[in-house]
């Protein structure tokens, strides 16, 4: 985790909202044994050090620590920051949804919280239709979600990795303010569509960050 390093570059502000893969574990897990205790004790530490007033967490695929039990044993060991796990909470009359499942890919070993097509639907019908602000870490399907195809010799090749259940899900049904996510690295950034503002925060550069005023 290098999490610590980025905090002289994290502005501050009332609330603040992380989307995933605080952890980097990937193929080494089938090696050693993940200290799950020491790494939500880093977590918890991290967010500690932070000033804002509110703080929220999603976890994302690389964040298999979390994929342990249920939301309440979670945030039992996370006392300094609000955890969402298919849960939702009002922070200064502004309501929030956080989940964070992601589509399984067979090419990656950061498995935590994966489901195939077909099995996530349903974590999206419990999206509350009074949601602001949605926090979820893959994106919806065609919004910032571009990845590069495995095992390429030459030119490389980009595919969305988006869910389009979530896509249809926020645009049909639920229609939040803001959409905050992670996952796709590298095509991070902000968009606006259809009403919403959608917020890929997955950036591979620490001195970045977005940053929103929002308005009741």
């Amino acid at each position: 985790m290098e999490h610590n390093g980025f905090l002289p570059n994290i502005p501050d502000g009332d609330i603040l909202v992380h989307s995933g893969d605080f952890c980097r574990i990937g193929w080494k897990r089938l090696l050693v044994t993940p200290d799950n205790d020491g790494f939500l004790r880093s977590i918890n530490e991290f967010f500690e050090k932070l000033p804002h007033k509110h703080k929220l967490f999603v976890a994302g695929n690389h964040d298999m620590v979390f994929d342990i039990g249920s939301c309440e044993e979670v945030q039992k060991k996370l006392p300094n920051v609000t955890y969402l796990q298919d849960s939702s909470v009002s922070i200064e009359g502004i309501n929030f949804h956080g989940s964070p499942w992601t589509l399984y890919k067979w090419t990656s070993y950061n498995r935590g919280f994966c489901r195939e097509r077909g099995k996530i639907e349903h974590f999206w019908d419990e999206i509350s239709t009074d949601t602001n602000v949605l926090v979820t870490h893959i994106p919806p399907h065609g919004i910032m979600d571009t990845f590069p195809k495995k095992f390429q010799l030459f030119k490389k090749v980009y595919k969305h990795g988006g869910c389009p259940s979530l896509r249809k899900t926020i645009q049909e049904r639920v229609r939040p303010e803001l959409h905050l996510f992670g996952h796709a690295h590298g095509v991070a950034g902000v968009e606006s569509v259809d009403g919403t503002v959608f917020s890929n925060a997955a950036f591979p550069h620490r001195e970045l960050a977005n940053v929103f005023d929002y308005y009741i």
